[in-house]
């Protein structure tokens, strides 16, 4: 995602992630960051640009950290080990939507000093934090397009990597047709993130329960945009490896890839199935392979979900993808629609 920031604007490059709040981008001077391609962000080239003290209401109501210099400081760890420190300021921020430029005047954000992202290839300068925390940029663009709610249409891996996804800020997804099925926005223990309830999942017709050998009949998911894979219940991750080990009908081989073992097919062609689907209260969702399965090597496909022993389980990035996703922090409601997120 691009937006920029400062006087003269500086574009920043950023990962969508609905699974943290901050909006942080590499900052001048940074000599131990992540290499990048284009210019980083320098606090001292913007005629805009405002340092955040340790004894501001800012500071003082959204963090707890301060630098040497009396600066309000941050640090954030991320699941990949990918780290950033540095400091919150605030400056003018802008990007387009499909109502023209929109601009943000003293937007908070985290200019990072210390910074070490596992996931860039140079491209990228940092997180657009999506949560619905107080700092997030959904959070900070607050009700100018009528409310609090915006959809997501991630683009499928399997097309031409030059077409972006989209995200629409206030839009209404009945107006984009098609079938829409509605869960509940759950609140859990004050945190911010985007949790719904899952009842189970099916392969095919075979529905196998979020938890089967507890009482618990339903659990937690946390959208992540963030994650690339789908976390789920160690039981119910092995119970559906062994019913898609059944139903694919290929020879199936486990790679260890760079955090954990994966489950994978041999195939001369891209598995044609089996459908799955997750079922969370009062949505059904169901998955086309190309939603479950990425490829390693040619031949090779593996299964884009994971076997985890405690919480947060993950509705990650792969299983969103041709997704139209509303979330609509006002009513507390997430919606789900196929859609072939490049004609968007």
């Amino acid at each position: 995602m691009k937006l920029t920031l400062g006087t003269p604007p500086v574009e920043v490059y950023g990962v969508y992630d609905t699974g943290s709040e901050l909006v942080w981008t590499q900052c001048a001077p940074c000599p131990s960051c992540t290499v990048l391609k284009f210019p980083m962000f320098d606090p001292f080239k913007s005629r805009t640009y405002n340092k955040i003290y340790c004894n501001s209401v800012q500071c003082n109501e959204y963090f707890v950290s301060c630098s040497p210099q009396s600066l309000c400081a941050y640090y954030y760890f991320y699941y990949d080990s990918s780290i950033t420190s540095g400091v919150i300021a605030s400056d003018i921020a802008s990007f387009i939507s499909t109502d023209g430029e929109i601009r943000i005047k003293d937007f908070l954000f985290g200019c990072g000093h210390n910074d070490h992202l596992r996931f860039s290839d140079g491209n990228i300068m940092g997180i657009i934090g999506f949560d619905q925390g107080p700092l997030s940029l959904v959070s900070q663009i607050g009700n100018r397009f009528g409310g609090r709610r915006f959809t997501q249409c991630l683009v499928s891996p399997y097309v031409d990597n030059h077409i972006a996804g989209t995200i629409n800020f206030g839009a209404n997804i009945e107006a984009f047709g098609g079938r829409v099925v509605t869960t509940p926005l759950i609140t859990r223990q004050s945190t911010p993130h985007y949790f719904v309830i899952l009842k189970g999942v099916s392969v095919g017709n075979n529905f196998l329960p979020f938890n089967p050998t507890q009482q618990q009949s339903e659990g937690y998911m946390m959208l992540d945009s963030g994650t690339p894979s789908t976390l789920l219940p160690l039981e119910l991750y092995n119970m559906l490896v062994q019913e898609l080990r059944l139903q694919v009908g290929e020879e199936s081989i486990e790679y260890h890839l760079e955090y954990t073992r994966s489950i994978c097919f041999r195939s001369t062609q891209f598995p044609q199935g089996p459908i799955l689907t997750f079922h969370f209260e009062g949505a059904d969702v169901e998955l086309m392979p190309s939603q479950t399965y990425f490829t390693i090597q040619e031949g090779v496909f593996c299964f884009g979900m994971h076997g985890v022993t405690q919480e947060p389980y993950v509705f990650g990035n792969l299983a969103q993808s041709s997704l139209l996703i509303r979330f609509d922090l006002d009513r507390r409601t997430i919606s789900f629609q196929p859609t072939d997120c490049t004609k968007l």
